[in-house]
């Protein structure tokens, strides 16, 4: 996918990662995501974000980018322009695929053809510390509805989780404490779906309303059909599943975040 706009107004930039180099004014983004070859909804979500980016003319084009589906990051990662070219990791840990597999498509020889640029490669966006004013701003709406006092209700933040890798735990676990620090809730706490705690025994250690928020970029397999599985054999309260946080129509303003944190002369 790729959506053109108009070229962003010539302006000097201080680029802080090496090497530095001119501004042409024409920033682009790409927005790499895991991706689904089955589930559609995944892919729907980036594809989302990428529109909303778009309006805003802030690029010269923005494109999505999936490692599993089209279109393909690999086959973009190939032809875009890698001058001034943003990626943006659409993941919610630093882990593998932010780390090794992303940076690794733009590992091929370019010098013959004379392009010897590298892409700026920003943080992933689960990273971002608005993360978690998003988390508490969607569950006091919920509660909200439900007409519950969050002093007397769980946040429940439920990440992937790795046995493997404590990437997904770190990132969970610090968007859990930016809740925490808050102090709206009568208790925050976390579960995994591949790791401990899981989820089931969280669950049988609560009392009380719960709402539980997906540490997920999308409305795949995980936050769509595992995660509500799992949820229905709560029974000690009610609970409110708010979803993979990353649809949230708020993500697209950490994603600009993302891209000032890598260049600060990038203003939206």
């Amino acid at each position: 996918m790729s959506i053109t706009r108009s070229p962003y107004p010539p302006a000097p930039a201080i680029e802080l990662a090496p090497p530095l180099r001119p501004r042409t004014g024409e920033r682009r983004l790409l927005l790499v995501g895991h991706g689904s070859t089955r589930a559609a909804a995944d892919n729907e979500t980036l594809l989302r974000h990428a529109e909303r980016l778009a309006e805003r003319s802030l690029f010269q084009s923005v494109d999505v980018g999936l490692l599993y589906g089209e279109p393909s990051a690999e086959a973009l990662a190939a032809r875009l322009p890698r001058a001034e070219l943003f990626v943006v990791p659409f993941f919610m840990a630093d882990g593998y695929y932010p780390q090794r597999v992303i940076p690794a498509l733009f590992n091929d020889d370019r010098a013959a053809t004379g392009e010897t640029e590298r892409p700026i490669f920003c943080a992933p966006v689960g990273l971002h510390p608005g993360l978690a004013g998003i988390i508490i701003d969607r569950a006091l709406e919920a509660m909200e509805v439900r007409r519950l006092a969050p002093k007397h209700a769980t946040l429940l933040v439920i990440g992937h989780g790795s046995e493997n890798s404590p990437a997904s735990w770190h990132a969970t676990e610090t968007q859990a404490r930016r809740v925490r620090k808050r102090g709206l809730f009568r208790r925050v706490t976390t579960a995994y779906l591949e790791q401990t705690p899981e989820i089931a025994g969280v669950l049988n250690g609560l009392k009380g309303p719960v709402v539980v928020a997906g540490l997920f970029a999308g409305e795949g397999a995980h936050a769509g059909r595992d995660v509500p599985a799992l949820l229905n054999g709560y029974r000690a309260g009610s609970i409110d599943y708010l979803g993979a946080i990353g649809c949230d129509p708020e993500i697209a303003d950490l994603v600009l975040d993302q891209v000032a944190d890598a260049d600060p002369s990038f203003t939206h």
